[in-house]
């Protein structure tokens, strides 16, 4: 039992900091066995790692820990500067993050975002495909 706990501690903090990091955490299923990680693998999936809040148990207020009040702080930054630059919260978060890519790798990170769109539900052949440009856009530090 305490093993187990470990084991969910630890999975929990590598899917935390991942998100932190601003990078997608992957489910892949290889030889029945089920793993999580920051590296896109055939067929994985794109878990969701959104960190949670809680109550605080005496008070019955919200608790939210450094990392959530950041996203939060992100969130409200990115719908007043939607007003003046007219650009949605996530592309904004997206050119932030690419600034300091050439201006070629910012091209080739556009042009994943738009072919990975197309990979809503793959096919198992596409999923090769799917996997290629997840590399390519993790390699580039999009």
């Amino acid at each position: 039992m305490k093993f187990i706990s470990l084991l969910a501690a630890l999975l929990f903090s590598v899917a935390l900091s991942a998100h932190a990091a601003g990078d997608p955490t992957y489910k892949c299923i290889t030889q029945g066995k089920v793993t999580y990680s920051d590296e896109p693998c055939v067929g994985a999936k794109i878990v969701d790692t959104t960190p949670t809040q809680g109550l605080d148990k005496t008070s019955g207020q919200s608790r939210k820990g450094a990392d959530v009040q950041r996203v939060e702080t992100q969130r409200e930054m990115g719908k007043a500067m939607q007003q003046i630059t007219g650009r949605a919260p996530e592309q904004r978060d997206k050119a932030i993050k690419r600034i300091n890519l050439s201006l070629k790798d910012r091209q080739e990170c556009e042009a994943l975002d738009i072919g990975m769109v197309h990979f809503s539900t793959p096919t198992p052949e596409e999923e090769v495909e799917l996997y290629n440009l997840r590399k390519r856009y993790k390699d580039l530090k999009c």
